[in-house]
């Protein structure tokens, strides 16, 4: 059966976003090339559109939904636009708001840079994951031993940490790092 992407803003029926063809465009802009989501056919990157819009929307954004029968996170009410130069409606350009029918580019973006990912990553053998080490060390004389449950990251939870949340920057809310004793 064949992907769909629905892509209707604030729909209840919306899966994703970007289109596909929104995706294929920006895959032509990336550098490095991205090889294999060039060389994937449609399926697998609806399939991957799809899962990077539900990666996305697990993340803390500002402000509230735009109605509450939205299926996706965004539009969002609340939510301010940063940027611009002069004056809006009395106010500096930067206070304005996003509109309850819009959606930021950097979200389009993120959702299909980390389809791309998705893709790559496949495509490579799955996530280079260093979960398995618990110490290591350097020449007898410096070691250290980590806890893995406390320490271990998900590749997906890297991605983000390193791309997504740095590319969205005030539209999304980046968990605080916390010293335990």
């Amino acid at each position: 059966m064949a992907i769909t992407l629905v892509t209707a803003v604030g729909s209840a029926s919306a899966n994703s976003y970007a289109t596909l063809a929104e995706a294929i465009v920006v895959a032509g802009e990336v550098f490095p090339k991205p090889d294999a989501w060039l060389a994937s056919g449609n399926d697998d990157k609806g399939r991957a559109m799809l899962q990077a819009c539900r990666d996305l929307d697990q993340e803390r954004f500002p402000g509230d939904r735009a109605d509450t029968t939205q299926a996706l996170a965004w539009p969002r009410a609340g939510v301010r636009k940063l940027g611009g130069t002069g004056w809006t409606y009395g106010l500096p350009a930067y206070a304005t708001m996003y509109l309850p029918t819009e959606i930021p580019a950097l979200i389009l973006r993120a959702q299909i840079l980390r389809a791309i990912q998705l893709v790559e990553q496949a495509a490579n053998g799955g996530p280079d994951d260093l979960a398995g080490v618990a110490a290591f060390g350097l020449g007898g004389e410096v070691s250290m031993t980590l806890d893995t449950a406390v320490t271990a990251q998900t590749e997906r939870d890297r991605y983000f940490a390193t791309v997504i949340r740095p590319l969205l920057g005030h539209l999304v809310y980046t968990p605080q790092l916390r010293m335990v004793r």
